[in-house]
């Protein structure tokens, strides 16, 4: 009799362990997050790769070719929405099964369009013409989901009001910070933060090429994970 119980409640224990492995086993599946797919940065922007690195994406990058002349009555932040949906949209024509984010930044100062100086004197005079002046940086973002084969753009306007300085001051930094590869002539992940005194909007990132935030919250609608 005794020996049968002993082997009753060995019975009881191994299905206990069984299942308590099992239910365990299910718990971690739920609690996993769901295979990413493969990601495109579309985009020759090094500022752009820089963020996704920092932010622990893995991606492969595909400088589109796209025309970004500005259209007759195109406001800037037109531009940077039609801009960043067209390089997202043109690598997703290639590579349809993949996530593929673009991206664009247009400055504007009193309406106008202040683009890549890519010249010492161009990004001087930019910068004169913005002295104690507020300009703001459109930001955009294109996200293409695979599944749907829908592209999801969203701009984010932020707005920076520059110091004045002289222009002396002013070839110094063009000389230190060389951003001539730069909407607006500065890098205000560097140096030229000191151009400011008030820099306002939603997401700070957004300055520097991406808005990560609003990538973040447009990749989390589309069932990307960030942490997988």
């Amino acid at each position: 009799m005794a020996a049968a119980i002993i082997g009753i409640y060995a019975l009881h224990v191994k299905q206990a362990n069984h299942l308590n492995h099992k239910s365990f086993a299910v718990l971690m599946s739920l609690s996993q997050p769901p295979a990413r797919p493969p990601l495109i940065l579309a985009s020759s922007s090094p500022y752009r790769a820089q963020q996704l690195q920092r932010a622990g994406l893995t991606f492969d990058v595909h400088a589109p070719a796209v025309d970004e002349s500005q259209t007759a009555h195109e406001t800037p932040f037109g531009l940077a929405a039609r801009l960043a949906r067209s390089k997202c949209q043109q690598v997703a024509d290639r590579h349809g099964d993949k996530v593929v984010i673009g991206g664009d930044q247009v400055a504007e100062l009193h309406g106008q369009m202040l683009g890549k100086a890519g010249q010492p004197e161009a990004a001087l005079a930019q910068l004169l013409a913005c002295q104690g002046q507020q300009i703001e940086l459109h930001s955009a973002c294109a996200v293409y989901d695979p599944q749907t084969a829908q592209v999801d753009c969203q701009v984010v306007s932020t707005q920076l009001t520059f110091r004045d300085y002289p222009e002396a001051m002013l070839r110094q930094y063009i000389a230190l910070d060389q951003p001539l590869d730069c909407a607006g002539s500065f890098k205000i992940e560097r140096a030229g933060i000191l151009l400011f005194s008030a820099v306002r909007g939603s997401d700070p990132s957004a300055i520097e090429g991406l808005p990560m935030i609003t990538l973040m919250s447009q990749l989390l609608a589309i069932g990307y994970a960030p942490f997988a």
